[in-house]
């Protein structure tokens, strides 16, 4: 795929982000429970379909009263398609931080979004400060890399479960990878099938 094209498609996915944001006043109402911040490839200027992250970092220290009325409140909007609800604080899910996590599927405009919230303290809340790193890197032909390389394998059976979209962004800034092909034989080094 040529890469003007998903930076075009990147630039779209950004726009409707926030429309997706906007529709559910979603960065108003999580500002009543902590620091909504916008995290992943949202923030990064990185989109290949539809997913947005937030962390949200509570005031004091999460706690389930705020967490459902969160859910409450998501649960309530129009086109939601699904909520799953996670309580990460006891460390389920591998290489997440602390948390307590709300997945929302929602549609907007016949499009599926996935939005992935995680309610943390803040001495859980390091995606911030990977931002910054990842950023510092950043530059047109990484970006351009990363795009084609999440384009190629974001429905790999692997994905999200042995390998991210850290691995890709790792790969490329540190490892100097840039095509798709360079990533099979990176994840091959690390022992992941591709």
């Amino acid at each position: 795929m040529k890469k003007d094209i998903l930076l075009e498609k990147q630039n779209i996915l950004q726009r409707q982000a926030n429309e997706v944001l906007d529709s559910l006043n979603l960065i108003k109402v999580l500002s009543k429970y902590g620091e909504a911040k916008i995290v992943g490839s949202l923030a990064l200027g990185l989109m290949t379909w539809p997913d947005i992250d937030i962390d949200l970092k509570s005031k004091v220290e999460i706690n389930d009263q705020d967490y459902f009325e969160i859910v409450k409140y998501v649960f309530g909007q129009e086109n939601i398609k699904k909520l799953t609800l996670i309580d990460n604080r006891e460390s389920f899910e591998k290489n997440r931080p602390r948390s307590m996590y709300l997945g929302i599927s929602y549609n907007l405009n016949g499009i599926d979004w996935k939005i992935d919230i995680r309610y943390l303290d803040s001495v859980d809340a390091w995606a911030e400060d990977n931002l910054k790193q990842i950023k510092a890197r950043l530059t047109e032909a990484k970006v351009k890399a990363i795009l084609e390389i999440k384009t190629a394998f974001h429905n790999h059976p692997k994905y999200r479960r042995e390998f991210s979209g850290i691995t890709i962004y790792e790969a490329v800034l540190y490892k100097n990878i840039s095509t798709v092909e360079e990533f099979k034989e990176y994840l091959m080094s690390i022992k992941i099938d591709s």
